[in-house]
């Protein structure tokens, strides 16, 4: 696992990390319908429900730079979202 990319135990993989106005989670688990993306502070700032196997971009373009958490399931990734 590199910089450019976090794979987590769950089965989905979250790239670019860090981003700069996107990112892409693909293979997702069965029982993966919802990420949640939390500002450092716990505020929920995005979710989006998907199906299993499918690919999601994340649009995070009007989103300030800084740490964010993508939650789904019981796995969470920080997210590091850089100027844009």
């Amino acid at each position: 696992v590199g910089l450019n990319e976090i794979r987590a135990v769950t089965g989905f993989r979250v790239y670019p990390n860090p981003a700069q106005e996107k990112i892409i989670i693909e293979n997702i688990s069965p029982g993966l319908r919802t990420f949640v993306l939390y500002d450092v502070q716990g505020r929920q700032v995005q979710q989006l429900n998907v199906r299993e196997g499918a690919r999601l971009l994340m649009d995070l373009s009007r989103l300030p730079s800084g740490i964010y958490l993508l939650h789904s399931g019981n796995e969470s990734i920080k997210i590091m979202l850089q100027g844009h």
